[in-house]
């Protein structure tokens, strides 16, 4: 059906070799400010960003791929894989404004109110 191809609403994803380079650049620029200044939230954030965008670099079909059916085949690894993430993630966002007890405190609790909820709308759909 061609004829309605001008209606419908595309995406504007970069092409692959563009998100290759640009995360192959920012993993390295982070973790060379992680080793220049050892603070926690810079060896975070370059563990954060070569541990997300890293697979991303060498196999991108493949690494979408496998997440999928992670969380497919095991729910509870694929959260516990997301709230890992989630959570290092607003905490390297809540320390820009907040001490970093009180931002570790928020960001653990968002990421497993996040899991649960994720886990329960599993529940709620495969029944």
């Amino acid at each position: 059906m061609r004829q309605f191809d001008r209606f419908v609403q595309r995406t504007l994803r970069p092409p692959n070799v563009v998100l290759r380079i640009s995360s192959l650049v920012l993993s390295i620029a982070l973790t060379a400010r992680a080793v220049v200044h050892p603070t926690l939230e810079n060896v975070l954030s370059a563990a954060w960003f070569v541990i997300l965008l890293g697979p991303d670099v060498v196999a991108p079909g493949r690494y979408r791929a496998w997440l999928a059916g992670l969380e497919r085949r095991h729910p509870v690894l694929g959260g516990t894989f997301g709230a890992l993430i989630m959570s290092c993630a607003t905490f390297l966002l809540l320390r820009f404004f907040l001490d970093r007890p009180l931002s570790a405190v928020i960001a653990l609790a968002l990421a497993l109110i996040a899991v649960t909820a994720s886990l329960l709308g599993r529940r709620r759909r495969t029944t």
